[in-house]
């Protein structure tokens, strides 16, 4: 349902994005399940592609750690107060561009 709210040019590169996370993926046949039940539920026009990082246990960790120590981390931020008068518009025009 998620990705099938997404606009539909972004719902392709979100299906050939999917990023594995989390000791629970490690768990034996966890990838060939999860692709199993994502192509019955994709439609057959977009590709899968299921990625993961040779320690998931610690790579939502490093992506974060990534983004704390990266330079355009203030296009990304949404302070408690700009939230507080502006909801999630903020949020929207601050991440995809637009408000939704």
């Amino acid at each position: 349902e998620s990705i099938a709210a997404l606009p539909k040019q972004l719902q392709g590169r979100v299906y050939n994005n999917i990023v594995l996370s989390g000791g629970n993926c490690k768990f034996p046949g966890f990838e060939k399940r999860l692709m199993a039940e994502l192509r019955a539920l994709a439609p057959e026009e977009f590709d899968l592609v299921l990625t993961m990082d040779k320690d998931p246990e610690l790579s939502a960790v490093k992506g974060g750690v990534m983004l704390a120590l990266s330079q355009d981390l203030e296009n990304h931020v949404v302070t408690r107060e700009e939230y507080q008068e502006e909801g999630h518009r903020v949020a929207a025009e601050r991440f995809y561009g637009r408000a939704r």
